[in-house]
């Protein structure tokens, strides 16, 4: 009957509140005896519940289960003091309702994060964990959830490895990220002998994490030591080519900065065995090309009949634009503009885009702001057509 209940919300409530109050009324005055509470007095939340446990045919059995579900309907509403009173109340009750202290601490806990009072929440998740309680994982994942808010990333580890213990299900990939956001710190304020051991932490937990490769190759380079963040650069990018537009810029910064053409040539040999093809590498072929006074033109036209991009088109224009057979042609203005529609569009259009819910920003983010999801968020394809 509790899950029948379960079905409605307040159209229930109303009925049962009223039927209780009438039946009452009714008994009372066949008795000779006036109805014991006045019509404009409001009724005790535990006198209400057990009133409707009474007229539902509940009785005191399964108040504590009825307790559970008007205290979350009462949330709902926003009326979170009822929530919390009608959750204590279960805590309340003698042995036989022991088996809902569980269901009880949970929404309590609940109760308390939607009224703001974090410490007291904590509290509650902290009991479900400590006593094993069949809760204990969805605790876990809310302990951990504050830690990520208050950027606590030691607490938050040793959440996610209790996590990974209770499941008997990996949580390598998120520890890896936690692991990151400390190097991220301490690279932050310089310490870079820290954020390098968070950084190689990272990679132990998730070897296949290019985040911790980059970071190496990040810390590397404000060491200044260019030519070993290549090498740690060129590893990342060996993980996943969807990350090659943001490592091949960073590894020609390397290059230039220890003017080494051999350093570049061997790096750009190693990507391109890696990934073929891929339009960053045949536009970063081009840009070379012109540095050392061929003509690039025909590489990138190659590259937009292997893989059309907005990319290498744009490249592709601006190369043509100033050239004097394209003002010949009268051609030179219709470039320009096409030029100039292609950097409007790619300032408007999303660049990333969530693969767990969707998201789209403009920029990456390592944990994405709408699910909370770590390392999903990855760049649009830049395919025309």
């Amino acid at each position: 009957m509790i899950d029948a209940l379960a079905q409605w919300t307040l159209l229930p409530l109303g009925m049962a509140l009223g039927w209780a109050f009438a039946r009452k009324a009714f008994n009372n005055n066949a008795a000779g005896q006036p109805p014991p509470i006045d019509a404009g007095t409001p009724m005790p939340i535990d006198q209400s519940v057990r009133w409707i446990a009474e007229a539902t045919g509940e009785g005191e059995g399964n108040l504590p289960e009825l307790q559970l579900l008007l205290g979350n309907f009462f949330r709902k509403r926003g009326n979170v003091e009822h929530a919390i009173r009608l959750h204590e109340a279960v805590l309340a009750h003698p042995d036989d309702a022991a088996r809902h202290a569980d269901a009880a601490r949970f929404e309590l806990a609940v109760d308390y994060q939607q009224a703001g009072l974090l410490d007291r929440s904590e509290q509650y998740w902290m009991e479900l964990v400590e006593g094993r309680s069949p809760f204990a994982p969805a605790a876990l994942e809310e302990l951990i959830a504050l830690a990520e808010q208050g950027q606590d990333w030691p607490q938050a580890i040793t959440w996610a490895t209790q996590l990974a213990s209770i499941k008997g299900q990996s949580q390598a990939d998120r520890i890896a990220h936690y692991h990151c956001q400390r190097a991220e710190q301490a690279l932050t304020r310089s310490e870079f002998d820290v954020a390098m051991k968070a950084a190689k932490q990272a990679q132990s937990h998730d070897n296949g994490s290019v985040r911790a490769r980059w970071l190496q190759g990040q810390i590397l380079l404000r060491q200044g030591d260019p030519s070993a963040a290549v090498t740690r650069y060129v590893s990342a990018a060996e993980l996943d080519a969807r990350f090659l537009e943001d490592l091949v810029p960073a590894i020609e910064e390397c290059c230039a900065r220890v003017d080494d053409p051999a350093l570049r040539a061997q790096a750009f040999e190693d990507l391109n065995a890696m990934h073929p093809q891929a339009p960053v590498l045949i536009a970063a072929a081009a840009a070379q090309k012109r540095a050392v006074g061929e003509d690039p033109l025909p590489t990138l036209t190659r590259g937009l009949k292997l893989a059309p991009t907005r990319g290498l088109l744009k490249a592709f224009l601006a190369e043509i634009e100033p050239r004097p057979e394209t003002e010949s042609m009268g051609m030179r203005a219709s470039a320009a503009a096409m030029h100039a529609a292609l950097e409007r569009l790619e300032q408007s259009a999303a660049g990333y885009r969530c693969e767990h819910c969707g998201f789209t920003p403009r920029n990456r983010f390592w944990q994405c702001p709408s699910c909370r999801q770590w390392g999903t968020i990855h760049r649009l394809p830049d395919q025309i057509g």
